[in-house]
């Protein structure tokens, strides 16, 4: 679990909606859960696009939410290991 936590802050820092916003930082602590709700409210709020790199993906609500955004016209990209290796 705490490897999908480490992977969700990835997808926060590389949604390229957050390029053009001002200058913000925003920390989520994962043992308390609010690291989950950092990444799915700045999954639900990117407008252009989306690009995740994990090793491991194991989230449904994560998922969820990159295919809703993805329904509202967002553009997703994922890349996971195949082989953990």
């Amino acid at each position: 679990m705490t490897r999908t936590r480490s992977i969700a802050l990835a997808t926060l820092l590389s949604i390229s909606s957050l390029a053009h916003a001002a200058p913000s930082i925003e920390v989520g602590f994962s043992p308390e859960g609010s690291a989950r709700e950092l990444v799915l409210k700045t999954i639900g709020s990117a407008q252009h696009s989306i690009q995740m790199l994990a090793y491991s993906f194991q989230a449904p609500d994560i998922m969820q939410a990159l295919v809703d955004a993805r329904n509202r016209g967002v553009e997703v990209r994922v890349v996971i290991d195949k082989k953990r290796n």
